[in-house]
């Protein structure tokens, strides 16, 4: 089996998704000087990643006050 099989998708609601997400960070600007699109979403996955995180362990632990 080919590896690059497991890594490429042909799945039009996952490549939507990872698109939006690219879209969301490049606002922040933590996506500059990353050269391909493959870089630019692992990034963004990543980031939207350790975001989540930060909001699970925020609430979690009553840090998030809007009261």
């Amino acid at each position: 089996m080919d590896i690059s099989n497991l890594l490429s998708t042909n799945d039009f609601n996952q490549r939507s998704a990872a698109k939006a997400i690219v879209n969301k960070w490049e606002k922040t600007g933590l996506l500059e000087g990353l050269r391909t699109e493959t870089e630019k979403a692992g990034m963004a996955q990543l980031l939207e990643n350790q975001a989540r995180q930060l909001v699970k362990e925020a609430t979690s632990t009553n840090i998030v006050t809007g009261k």
